[in-house]
C-alpha cells in the first residue's frame, strides 16, 4: 500500500476521496432514469385512454367514459339537418297453405277420371280448374276396383284392377298436398249382386235389378257390409283423406219398382234406417285410425224426411258423416238445410258440372 508522507515517518494512503458534488449527480441521474421508466409504463397504460379532439388530447378514464364533461359536437361526417331514420326489419313471410290445408276449410272438390290419376298430373288439374281436392272414384256401380285389393273377396269376385301400378300411382296422389277423396259405390253392385247370396231379392226370388238393369246387394247382409268395411279401410290405409259413399242405402223408387222387393229382414221397409245407421257407423269406425273423414251423396227427400226408401235419415248424416254431398238445384229446392233439418246445412257440398263461389263448399262431377 502507498504511503502518504507527513513529514518524518509514514502512514497510510485510501487514494483519492470523491466530492459531495459527483455524489448528487449521480443520484440525479437515477432519478432521471426511473422517470423515464414510469413515463414510458404510464404512456403504454393509458394509450387506450387517450382521445384526439382536433388539435387537443384529453385523456378520457374508464371509469368517467359514461358522463359528459362538456359539450358533444356532432359529428363532421353527419349532417345535423338529415334526421337518422330506423327502418322497421321485414316482418317474417306468411306461409301459402296447402291444398290439403285450404280443403279442411272449404271444400272444392273436383272429379277426376282413371287416366287422370295415372298422368300424375292429378294436382295440376285440380288447381286449374279452381279446387283444392281431387275426388276418384275408386268402386264403381258394376262392382269393380280402380286398385289392386288384397281383401280376400275382391279377388273371390275378380273385382280388383289389371294394372298392378295403379297402387303406387295412388299413393303418390295421397302423399302429395292435394287433398283426396275416394269415391265407394256401397249396394249398387253389378259383378257382387250376380250372386243370389249377396243380392236383394225379389218376391219371387230372382236377383233385383233397377231401370238401368244394375243388380244390388242386400244391405242387412252381414258379408256384403264386411266387404265393404274392409275396402273402405284399405283405402283409408293408401292414405285418402276423405271416403264418400254411393248408393250407400235402399234403392229409391225412381230406381225401380220397390214393391218387388222380398220385405223382411233384409228389406225391413218403414225401419230401413235401423240397417243403414249402424252401417255407416261401422264404416266410420275403421276409418278412425287413420283420421279419414266419412261422407256420403244424399237426396233431398230422404234428409228432408219426406220418404225413407232408403234409410239414409237425416240423423244418420248428423251422427256418422263430415259432409253430405247433393245436387246443387235439388239442395236450393229443399232450402240447403238449415235450421230446419238440424243444421245439416253446415255438412252440405252441393254438386254440379261447374265450381261455385270462392267461398263455399262444391264440387264438380264430370260423370265419367
Amino acid at each position: 500500500m502507498a504511503k502518504r508522507y507527513r513529514g518524518p515517518g509514514y502512514q497510510s494512503y485510501y487514494g483519492r476521496r470523491t466530492s459531495g458534488a459527483a455524489t448528487l449527480l449521480k443520484w440525479i441521474i437515477v432519478f432521471l432514469l426511473a422517470l423515464l421508466v414510469v413515463a414510458v409504463g404510464v404512456y403504454f397504460l393509458m394509450r387506450g385512454w387517450l382521445v384526439y379532439d382536433g388539435d387537443q388530447v384529453r385523456v378520457v378514464f374508464p371509469w368517467t367514459q359514461g358522463e359528459q364533461t362538456g359539450p358533444i359536437e356532432p359529428s363532421p361526417s353527419v349532417s345535423a339537418s338529415e334526421p337518422v331514420v330506423v327502418l322497421p326489419s321485414d316482418p317474417e313471410p306468411t306461409p301459402t297453405p296447402t291444398l290439403r290445408e285450404l280443403a279442411g276449410q272449404t271444400l272444392q272438390a273436383v272429379e277426376l277420371t282413371q287416366t287422370g290419376l295415372l298422368s300424375g298430373r292429378a294436382e295440376e288439374q285440380v288447381r286449374t280448374a279452381g279446387g283444392n281436392a281431387a275426388l276418384i272414384q275408386m268402386k264403381r256401380d258394376d262392382g269393380t276396383l280402380s286398385w289392386v285389393s288384397s281383401v280376400p273377396l275382391a279377388a273371390e269376385l275378380n273385382a280388383s284392377a289389371s294394372d298392378s301400378g295403379v297402387n303406387q300411382a295412388i299413393r303418390e296422389l295421397t302423399g302429395g298436398e292435394v287433398y283426396t277423396i275416394a269415391e265407394v259405390s256401397c249396394f249398387r253392385d253389378q259383378l257382387m249382386g250376380t250372386q243370389e247370396k249377396y243380392a236383394l231379392l225379389t218376391n219371387s226370388g230372382w236377383r233385383w235389378r233397377d231401370v238401368e238393369e244394375v243388380r244390388w246387394t242386400c244391405a242387412a247382409n252381414t258379408e256384403v257390409q264386411d266387404y265393404l268395411v274392409d275396402l273402405c279401410a284399405e283405402l283409408a290405409a293408401m292414405g285418402f283423406d276423405e271416403l264418400l259413399l254411393t248408393n250407400c242405402g235402399y234403392p229409391t223408387g225412381d230406381m225401380g219398382n220397390l214393391s218387388w222387393i222380398r220385405r223382411g229382414d233384409a228389406y225391413p221397409r218403414g225401419e230401413l234406417d235401423t240397417v243403414v245407421g249402424p252401417f255407416l257407423e261401422r264404416v266410420r269406425e275403421a276409418l278412425e285410425p287413420y283420421g279419414t273423414r266419412l261422407s256420403v251423396k244424399a237426396v233431398g227427400s230422404e234428409l228432408a224426411g219426406e220418404t225413407a226408401e232408403t234409410g239414409l235419415s237425416a240423423d244418420c248424416v248428423r251422427d256418422s258423416c263430415d259432409h253430405f254431398w247433393m245436387d246443387a238445384a235439388e239442395a236450393e229446392a229443399f232450402g240447403n238445410f238449415g235450421a230446419a233439418s238440424g243444421g245439416l246445412g253446415k255438412k252440405l257440398v252441393p254438386t254440379g258440372v261447374a265450381a261455385g263461389a270462392a267461398d263455399s263448399p262444391w264440387a264438380i262431377l264430370n260423370g265419367t
